[in-house]
């Protein structure tokens, strides 16, 4: 196993805490980490139910976090670990805020769509947002009902 999906599957975990922690609280099992130079700067569970604040997203509050840490919304050299593909508004605002790596355990199926990967081909940001799916599949895959999700092909 190379370092880099070490480090990824780390970071994963650290996700998964942040999902695990809302579940057991009773919300919804989505959790991420935003990674710079090896130092987590932002990491949330998604708080949207508990705090009755509808842009509650756990990849939206790791990412304010980050900011606040980096003083910027610049996200450039920053990877964003979440255990589930993601909303629109979390897609726009990861890569509008220029992250340069998305990493996700989990990719939603039809139907509970996964608007990153769109929203990266529409405004042209191939080149700047990279995107790793599938890092710890079966772990992440475990917070969801199987039918709402998909393995990746490769």
């Amino acid at each position: 196993m190379s370092s880099a999906q070490t480090d990824h599957e780390y970071y994963m975990r650290l996700a998964m805490a942040e999902a695990a922690m809302c579940a057991a609280a009773g919300g919804r099992p989505y959790g991420s980490v935003v990674v710079h130079d090896g130092v987590v700067i932002g990491r949330s569970g998604a708080r949207k139910d508990s705090s009755k604040n509808p842009t509650g997203h756990a990849e939206i509050i790791a990412i304010q976090e980050a900011a606040q840490y980096l003083g910027t919304a610049d996200m450039t050299g920053c990877t964003m670990y979440t255990n589930r593909g993601s909303c629109a508004m979390c897609s726009a605002t990861m890569v509008s805020n220029n992250l340069s790596l998305v990493v996700r355990g989990v990719t939603p199926v039809e139907g509970d769509r996964e608007f990153l990967d769109p929203i990266i081909a529409m405004l042209g940001r191939g080149d700047h947002t990279k995107v790793i799916s599938g890092v710890l599949f079966d772990e992440t895959a475990s917070h969801f009902e199987t039918a709402m999700v998909s393995r990746p092909a490769g």
